[in-house]
């Protein structure tokens, strides 16, 4: 579902500078939707929201949405509707992370990420078999907000952006999250080379009300994390990768979370883990809270590098099954095997 989808004669200038009479130069196939301000005719649509209207919810065909340069939102003249909705077996296709930006700063949303009623505190909730790629996705929401929801099997996000910052709203228990993965339906989902950010930038009296994770997998799904980098800071839980599921593999991926700016400070994690959550050649990083800590509750962790700083109380790794070939800065607390790994300071570490 790449740009084969694209029939016929197709001018880089053409794709990415053409002007609204650009669709007479090159024949899109049927299984080919363009995305373009202002642009209308036979596949050629002037919104998101338009050209995924244009197909069933029931659609089996693989089909590519190719998204042209743009800022689309809900302030433009052809506005989108949010959350978009993506449909089964279709690639929703960017012109670059730079170029076209997904943003629903503007939309109201109110709801927590453990609200169960339709997500509309979301930018995009994905469909099964559906693809995001090579676009950025914004939820600057000034309450609690999602950037991009996974609830169905077969997603694959890469080469994505995604952000999910704001003051937030401490009345909600939820937060921020850049990418959140939720329900035991949503399994076979890959996450690669994406950039996944998370700030919330308010204070609250009560960390526990204050999320704010870069990516979240919650219950019981099945994600791959590759490549990746997941940054949260703010907030009083905070995660860099937040898996609540043991059957998650994150492999060469950076992981940061810190800057609790909660009152009092809350914790900070750089992966947030479940026993199962497999990590390889991955750095974890949790800093600037009351209690921080490179890894909680991962594992197995292999040829990995994983640090805690600046908190009051810190573990390197608090908390895994088993851990190999790894620098553990900060200690570690409740692991049942170490081998052949280091300190800080590069002393070897073995146990038992």
């Amino acid at each position: 579902m790449r740009k084969s989808h694209l029939i016929g004669a197709i001018s880089i200038s053409a794709l990415l500078f053409g002007t609204h009479a650009w669709g007479a130069a090159w024949t899109i196939g049927s299984n080919t939707r363009i995305v373009q301000k202002g642009g209308g005719g036979t596949n050629i649509f002037p919104s998101i929201t338009a050209a995924l209207a244009n197909i069933p919810g029931n659609n089996t065909t693989p089909i590519l949405i190719k998204v042209l340069p743009g800022n689309y939102n809900t302030s433009v003249s052809d506005p989108e509707t949010f959350p978009i909705q993506m449909k089964p077996f279709v690639d929703l296709e960017g012109s670059g992370q730079a170029n076209t930006v997904i943003n629903a700063s503007n939309v109201p949303l109110d709801r927590d990420w453990y609200d169960d009623v339709a997500p509309a505190n979301a930018t995009i909730v994905m469909a099964s078999n559906s693809r995001l790629s090579n676009l950025r996705v914004q939820n600057n929401s000034s309450a609690n907000g999602i950037a991009i929801l996974v609830t169905k099997p077969s997603v694959t996000i890469e080469d994505v952006s995604a952000d999910a910052s704001g003051p937030g709203n401490c009345a909600i228990i939820g937060g921020y999250y850049a990418i959140g993965i939720r329900e035991s339906t949503a399994t076979g989902i890959v996450l690669r080379n994406v950039t996944a950010t998370s700030n919330w930038t308010g204070a609250c009296v009560s960390p526990q009300q204050a999320d704010c994770r870069a990516i979240a997998a919650h219950y019981d799904t099945e994600v791959a994390i590759i490549g990746s980098k997941a940054i949260a800071t703010g907030g009083g839980s905070v995660s860099g990768i937040l898996s609540n599921s043991n059957t998650v593999v994150i492999r060469d991926t950076y992981a940061e979370g810190g800057n609790s700016n909660a009152i009092p400070p809350g914790f900070a994690t750089g992966i947030e883990g479940s026993p199962g959550t497999l990590v390889q050649n991955t750095r974890a990083y949790g800093h600037d809270a009351t209690d921080c800590h490179g890894t909680t509750g991962a594992g197995p962790i292999q040829h990995s590098e994983i640090r805690a700083g600046n908190c009051s109380t810190r573990h390197g790794i608090l908390g895994s099954t088993a851990v190999a070939g790894t620098l553990i800065e900060g200690g570690y607390y409740n692991v049942d095997k170490i081998t052949s790994c280091w300190d800080e300071n590069f002393d070897p570490i073995s146990y038992p």
